[in-house]
């Protein structure tokens, strides 16, 4: 599956929060080989807007807020981040099926953000 590089930070943390539910075993499975797989991108999406951060002379609070020295580099973090998050790559995912009757609930959000990598059924 070709994607981008903001569909999996967005399809990560959607993951992340239906991982704290509880799931029937092969749900649950599917989920977590998912994650596993996009993993190593989103490790990637954070080691290279750490660097970005560094690169704009901004600074990165623990609480992951972030000063910048001036608006120019605002501007260029932001505008960096969003060639980031278009650089598509290749992932071997297959879709998850979650059962409608299932019990959970997702954000309109989540559900834009695994669009592709989860079926309702």
């Amino acid at each position: 599956m070709k994607i981008t590089q903001g569909k999996i930070v967005n399809a990560y943390r959607a993951l992340l929060r239906l991982s704290e539910q509880q799931l029937p075993l092969p749900t649950a499975y599917a989920l977590y080989k998912t994650k596993k797989a996009l993993d190593p991108q989103w490790q990637f999406q954070i080691e290279q807007e750490q660097k970005l951060i560094r690169d704009c002379g901004a600074e990165l609070h623990p609480d992951g807020s972030v000063t910048f020295p001036d608006d120019a580099a605002r501007e260029s973090y932001v505008a960096a981040v969003l060639e980031l998050n278009a650089m598509e790559t290749e992932i071997d995912l297959s879709a998850i099926v979650i059962p409608e009757s299932g019990g959970l609930t997702l954000t309109v959000n989540e559900l834009d953000a695994l669009d592709g990598i989860v079926r309702i059924a």
